[in-house]
Protein backbone atom coordinates (compact mmCIF):
# COMPACT_ATOMS: atom_id res chain seq x y z
CA UNK A 1 0.00 0.00 0.00
CA UNK A 2 1.24 3.49 -0.84
CA UNK A 3 1.76 5.95 1.99
CA UNK A 4 0.59 9.24 0.48
CA UNK A 5 1.84 11.27 3.46
CA UNK A 6 5.22 9.90 4.53
CA UNK A 7 6.56 8.38 1.31
CA UNK A 8 4.41 9.08 -1.73
CA UNK A 9 5.52 6.87 -4.61
CA UNK A 10 5.17 9.70 -7.13
CA UNK A 11 7.97 11.61 -5.35
CA UNK A 12 10.50 8.77 -5.54
CA UNK A 13 12.47 7.67 -8.57
CA UNK A 14 14.81 4.77 -7.92
CA UNK A 15 16.15 5.28 -4.42
CA UNK A 16 16.05 9.08 -4.43
CA UNK A 17 13.16 11.03 -2.97
CA UNK A 18 12.49 14.47 -4.41
CA UNK A 19 12.80 16.14 -0.99
CA UNK A 20 16.31 14.73 -0.55
CA UNK A 21 17.34 16.04 -3.98
CA UNK A 22 15.85 19.45 -3.08
CA UNK A 23 17.82 19.50 0.17
CA UNK A 24 21.04 18.62 -1.67
CA UNK A 25 20.65 21.51 -4.12
CA UNK A 26 19.52 24.12 -1.57
CA UNK A 27 21.23 26.15 1.09
CA UNK A 28 20.20 25.50 4.68
CA UNK A 29 18.10 28.66 4.73
CA UNK A 30 16.39 27.83 1.43
CA UNK A 31 15.50 24.32 2.54
CA UNK A 32 14.19 25.43 5.94
CA UNK A 33 12.13 28.11 4.19
CA UNK A 34 10.70 25.53 1.81
CA UNK A 35 9.68 23.26 4.69
CA UNK A 36 8.15 26.13 6.68
CA UNK A 37 6.20 27.50 3.75
CA UNK A 38 4.96 24.08 2.60
CA UNK A 39 3.73 23.45 6.15
CA UNK A 40 1.84 26.75 5.94
CA UNK A 41 0.38 25.81 2.54
CA UNK A 42 -1.16 22.59 3.83
CA UNK A 43 -2.60 24.34 6.89
CA UNK A 44 -3.89 27.22 4.77
CA UNK A 45 -5.90 25.04 2.40
CA UNK A 46 -7.03 22.50 4.98
CA UNK A 47 -10.66 23.62 5.07
CA UNK A 48 -10.86 24.69 1.43
CA UNK A 49 -9.37 21.86 -0.62
CA UNK A 50 -11.67 19.10 -1.78
CA UNK A 51 -10.56 15.74 -0.53
CA UNK A 52 -9.36 14.45 2.79
CA UNK A 53 -8.70 17.21 5.35
CA UNK A 54 -7.01 14.69 7.64
CA UNK A 55 -4.48 13.92 4.92
CA UNK A 56 -3.77 17.65 4.49
CA UNK A 57 -3.28 17.97 8.26
CA UNK A 58 -0.95 14.96 8.27
CA UNK A 59 1.08 16.44 5.41
CA UNK A 60 1.33 19.76 7.27
CA UNK A 61 2.52 17.86 10.32
CA UNK A 62 5.04 15.90 8.23
CA UNK A 63 6.60 19.11 6.88
CA UNK A 64 6.72 20.68 10.35
CA UNK A 65 8.31 17.56 11.82
CA UNK A 66 10.92 17.61 9.05
CA UNK A 67 11.52 21.31 9.71
CA UNK A 68 12.18 20.60 13.41
CA UNK A 69 14.39 17.63 12.52
CA UNK A 70 16.47 19.79 10.20
CA UNK A 71 16.82 22.48 12.89
CA UNK A 72 18.00 19.90 15.40
CA UNK A 73 20.53 18.46 12.96
CA UNK A 74 22.01 21.81 12.05
CA UNK A 75 22.04 23.11 15.63
CA UNK A 76 23.89 20.04 16.89
CA UNK A 77 26.70 20.48 14.33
Amino acid sequence: MTDSVNRPSHYTFGNIECIDAMKAMSSREEFLGYLRLTHLKYNWRLKHKHGDPIECAEKAQWYWNRFVQELKETESN
